[in-house]
């Protein structure tokens, strides 16, 4: 683990790479790894044999260790704020023959809920580049009174169902062509951008489907003019907020970008 952590911070970009850098600093071996020589093939059979279950352990305890130093989240709310999304990885087939997406194509998918506070990613999984997102957020386990903001590539009524049976809040935007019947509308506050705020029941034949009301937002963006409508099972947050909650969704993109350069 020592070793692949200093690859990466120095940017080491083979296991010879990693074996002849670490030649240069071999007074300090003993000191940091216990012996005296690192040598090429015991790395590769460390990367072959080392069950990744240790890896998974170690990040649980690291994440927690973050979470006591990470700043809050911009928000006055106290729920906890994550962002899901998934991110395409493309790869040379040449390099990666596992990693098959197309004929000429190979690529991994990066799946990630950011938590907000520190912005740092609760989980990063990664699977096959032709799994469907929605599957992966099937798999979602989320606290109490959590509140987890997604794009309309995710809209599917039955994890809707399922995130509120945990008990937590999502946030969407309102997928093109979705029926619905207005039950209740009130009045947006003045200068907030906020055009519309609607209790609604969406029309779906799925024997899944969330089978209570959601709330609908009409927002325009000031600096864009650009007209979007949301989605979500807060009411007693500010239509405001739950626009400005799916604004902060961009921060997983940032991160999605940071990883791959």
């Amino acid at each position: 683990f020592v070793c692949l952590v200093y690859a990466q911070l120095s940017r080491q970009m083979s296991l010879r790479d990693i074996v002849l850098a670490l030649e240069t600093k071999r007074p300090l071996l003993y000191h940091t790894f216990g012996v005296a020589e690192i040598r090429r093939s015991t790395l590769a059979d460390a990367n072959e044999r080392r069950a990744y279950l240790i890896y998974e352990a170690l990040f649980a305890q690291l994440y927690q260790q973050c979470l006591i130093q990470a700043p809050a989240h911009r928000f006055r709310f106290r729920h906890k704020l994550y962002s899901f999304d998934a991110s395409l990885v493309n790869l040379c087939l040449s390099v990666f023959p596992w990693a098959t997406y197309r004929h000429t194509k190979g690529a991994i998918k990066l799946h990630a809920l950011l938590d907000h506070e520190g912005h740092i990613p609760s989980f990063v999984r990664v699977t096959a580049a032709s799994t469907h997102e929605i599957h992966e957020g099937r798999k979602l386990r989320l606290e109490p009174d959590s509140i987890v903001t997604f794009d309309r590539g995710y809209v599917d009524y039955g994890w809707f169902a399922q995130i509120a049976a945990q008990g937590a809040y999502f946030v969407t935007r309102l997928k093109r062509g979705m029926a619905f019947r207005v039950l209740a509308r009130r009045q947006p506050p003045a200068l907030s951008g906020v055009t519309c705020d609607q209790t609604i029941r969406v029309r779906t034949k799925e024997p899944d489907s969330i089978a209570r009301d959601l709330r609908r937002v009409g927002f325009v963006d000031p600096a864009t003019g650009h007209r979007y409508s949301f989605l979500t099972n807060a009411f007693h947050l500010s239509a405001k907020t739950i626009a400005e909650i799916y604004r902060a969704r961009w921060q997983v993109e940032l991160f999605f970008k940071w990883i791959k350069q």
